[in-house]
């Protein structure tokens, strides 16, 4: 048995249908062939096995340009394209199931400007399925950033930055649900926790980081964080029990920004800048 061109070690027959193996090291988010050979001949199912590697998505792209989706190796620091998507998006959340959920950015390929549209994406292949347009049922336009999906579950969420408020997203048809609140958000960096518990960072880097009730939208419980660059934080996300979210610096242009991981205690409120 083998996987691309490496053969696989303990190799044990379970049943008629089931073989476990240990295979062999491969490329995080790559797809490999399957072939498997006995007296009878070989059989090979193409693309079949997937590698995957525990870390961070992130994807670039904007005003109408296509991006890439980038794997962050949290291990090392390090990011690198894993696929292009074929749409300029922003907000990013994973389903346990391996999609990737993104929303399009302003002018981008997929929604020709407002509003934005749902996109569900393969991370070994970089399709990209478009699910909707993020409107209401009275086909009001959202202007979300960043999306956050609670573990385990199918509940995508959203802040809506034109309306101040929670939004939940179906994931089939992107359409809006309206939950509560009234904040004034800048950068919007919204993320789960794996207890399902959610936090908003409305204020840039050196605000406050709260609580939201996921059935009203309300606020609570600030903690100051503390990054001197003060600077909108565009995405927050959970890996694990670490907190993680992304400053966005405007260059000196005033046409460009730059990017900074922050890694950031969600009870103290100290923001480290990784890269």
């Amino acid at each position: 048995m083998r996987v691309g061109t490496e053969a696989c070690l303990d190799i044990s027959v379970q049943s008629d249908t089931t073989i476990v193996c240990n295979a062999p090291g491969g490329s995080p988010w790559t797809l490999a062939d399957v072939s498997i050979e006995n007296i009878n001949g070989e059989a090979i199912a193409e693309q079949a096995f997937g590698y995957m590697k525990a870390g961070l998505f992130a994807a670039d792209g904007r005003g109408g340009i296509d991006g890439n989706l980038y794997f962050v190796d949290l291990g090392n620091n390090s990011y690198s394209p894993i696929a292009k998507p074929g749409e300029a998006v922003t907000g990013l959340a994973s389903h346990l199931d391996g999609t990737v959920y993104g929303v399009t950015s302003n002018a981008s390929a997929a929604s020709a400007g407002f509003p934005r549209t749902l996109v569900a994406i393969n991370p070994f292949t970089g399709e990209a399925d478009q699910r909707g347009q993020l409107l209401t049922s009275e086909a009001e336009a959202m202007r979300i950033l960043d999306i956050a999906m609670a573990y385990d579950t199918d509940v995508l969420c959203g802040w809506s930055k034109s309306h101040r408020q929670l939004v939940s997203i179906a994931l089939d048809t992107g359409r809006v649900l309206l939950l509560g609140g009234d904040t004034i958000v800048n950068g919007s960096g919204l993320a789960f926790d794996f207890e399902s518990n959610l936090f908003l960072a409305p204020d840039g880097s050196n605000g406050g980081l709260f609580d939201v009730d996921r059935s009203s939208g309300v606020l609570s419980g600030a903690v100051s964080m503390d990054d001197s660059a003060a600077d909108d934080v565009s995405a927050l996300t959970f890996d694990s029990t670490t907190l993680y979210g992304v400053r966005e610096d405007p260059s000196t242009d005033g046409a460009t920004l730059a990017t900074f991981l922050l890694q950031i205690d969600e009870e103290t409120g100290v923001a480290q800048e990784l890269f």
